[in-house]
């Protein structure tokens, strides 16, 4: 296997040695020509794996477009696994050739970051915008309010602290507010676990209006289990049986710190006691 990559990446050397490298100025090679020659080449060598294309694609770079392409899969998470495709998109964005200073600072000035894009990705296209623009050395302010304009409000409020002072400051306070943000989204929509807030109340709501009354140890002598055959027997909730209901029950009534007016009615001839006959009969 190992010497199968080695005369793949010989012979890739070889086919690629009279073009010249990507570095992303107007002068040199654009995207587009990078990636005619790059089909062209794997097509005739038979190299079909999407991600070892895009290995063999990379020793077509510049050395500082090569270190922001694999700064970029680090921040992705694509370190070995990026492929052609997700290369050539990354080239595009970031070092498309810009025919003339004078455009390059028209998108410069158009240009705009939303919070679900890559910042990653629009902090490499801003540098390269930034550089086809021509702008001066001693220009680091206006760089850096360009680069503040470009970010939405939320973001765009940090960038005005006192400690920042340039443009370098500006993407690293922004990639920490940006990445931030994404964990706590990402963390946010892991958490489906159980019904929602109002699925609780509905639930328990339901519960209690076709239950009635539920289990309270100080409110029932005796354990849950037994206070749920009571209430599936219809038997009275507090003593347990079933000439009555909880409401008439004369245990609870002679209870003290019980209001007793209905122990006094109750003392009454209880003709009309008798469980089925009350007007709580199909009640607890």
């Amino acid at each position: 296997m190992a010497d199968q990559a080695g005369r793949e990446l010989a012979n890739f050397s070889q086919a690629v040695r009279s073009h010249p490298r990507f570095t992303g100025s107007s002068e040199g090679i654009s995207v587009d020509g990078l990636e005619e020659v790059l089909r062209s080449i794997f097509l005739t060598m038979q190299i079909q794996d999407a991600v070892r294309q895009a290995s063999l694609a990379t020793t077509m770079l510049d050395f500082k477009v090569l270190q922001s392409w694999s700064g970029y899969c680090r921040s992705e998470n694509m370190v070995g696994t990026a492929t052609l495709t997700q290369l050539l998109t990354f080239l595009k964005a970031t070092y498309d050739s810009i025919s003339s200073a004078y455009q390059a600072l028209d998108e410069l000035v158009a240009l705009s970051f939303n919070a679900g894009e890559d910042l990653p990705a629009f902090n490499q296209k801003f540098d390269f915008l930034l550089s086809c623009a021509d702008f001066p050395a001693d220009q680091a302010a206006l760089a850096l309010n360009h680069y503040r304009r470009a970010m939405p409000v939320d973001i765009k409020k940090e960038l005005f602290a006192a400690d920042i002072t340039n443009v370098s400051q500006a993407k690293n306070r922004a990639l920490v507010l940006w990445r931030t943000r994404r964990s706590l989204q990402k963390e946010m929509a892991s958490k489906t676990d159980g019904p929602a807030p109002m699925e609780i109340f509905k639930v328990n709501t339901q519960t209690q209006q076709r239950r009635g009354m539920r289990y309270n140890a100080d409110q029932f002598p005796c354990s849950e289990q037994e206070f749920e055959q009571r209430l599936n027997s219809r038997m009275c909730l507090y003593c347990g049986r079933n000439n009555h209901i909880y409401r008439n029950c004369r245990a609870r009534l002679a209870k003290p710190g019980i209001h007793n007016n209905r122990l006094r009615q109750l003392s009454l001839p209880e003709a009309a006691d008798d469980y089925a006959s009350t007007e709580l009969g199909n009640g607890l």
